[in-house]
């Protein structure tokens, strides 16, 4: 019983770690924020140069948001993922953690909280970041071509959607009375909406 469960734990472990390699392996691109939420300036500390260095071991080919990017990037931002560091500190830690997203927006990893107890803002958040890093024992990197059609399609699907739903819903027109006369009905467009618009007029027993 012991051992199947074991097994079966070790199972799992190896078909998540194989997914996390599977869903990095279709970026060439990782593009780091030049300015952190919590910084006033960019690269202050140096913390996006840092960032940048340590993903550059992980294979990638990293840019600085504010760097000049290749033409392929330029054309197509979700060849990329985009990292950027949060801050958790508290009044007694500077505490870091490490956010990677799609171009969509969406969270695709986290670290684990790295933490420094130095109080010079330099060494404490370059600390913090480093030991984040270091927790990321399950982000594991190498790129795999094959898989950046599946990348450009999901882009075209995505991009297709969103068109979809962008585009302005036409109404109907609203038909004029043929007994009316022609100066009588006025056409009032509004972009892709056009409405007939019908005035009172007075008869003898009141309007019509």
């Amino acid at each position: 019983m012991i051992k199947n469960t074991v097994f079966f734990l070790l199972l799992l472990i190896s078909v998540s770690f194989y997914s996390q390699t599977d869903l990095f392996s279709k970026y060439q691109y990782l593009i780091v924020v030049d300015k952190f939420d919590f910084l006033n300036d960019s690269d202050k500390y140096q913390t996006s140069s840092l960032t940048k260095f340590l993903f550059k071991k992980k294979g990638f080919k990293v840019f600085l948001s504010n760097e000049k990017l290749p033409a392929a990037l330029n054309g197509n931002r979700c060849l990329a993922l985009f990292v950027s560091v949060v801050d958790e500190s508290s009044m007694l830690s500077i505490k870091n953690a490490i956010e990677i997203k799609d171009c969509f927006g969406n969270t695709v990893y986290k670290s684990k909280t790295g933490k420094s107890r130095l109080k010079e803002y330099q060494k404490g958040y370059q600390e913090a970041i480093r030991n984040a890093f270091d927790t990321m024992d399950d982000f594991e990197y190498q790129y795999n071509s094959t898989q950046l059609a599946q990348v450009s399609n999901d882009t075209i699907s995505n991009q297709t959607s969103l068109k979809s739903a962008d585009k302005k819903v036409i109404f109907p027109v609203v038909s004029a009375i043929s007994e009316l006369k022609e100066q009588d009905v006025k056409q009032v467009k509004l972009g892709l909406i056009a409405v007939d618009v019908l005035y009172a007029q007075a008869i003898e027993n009141g309007f019509q």
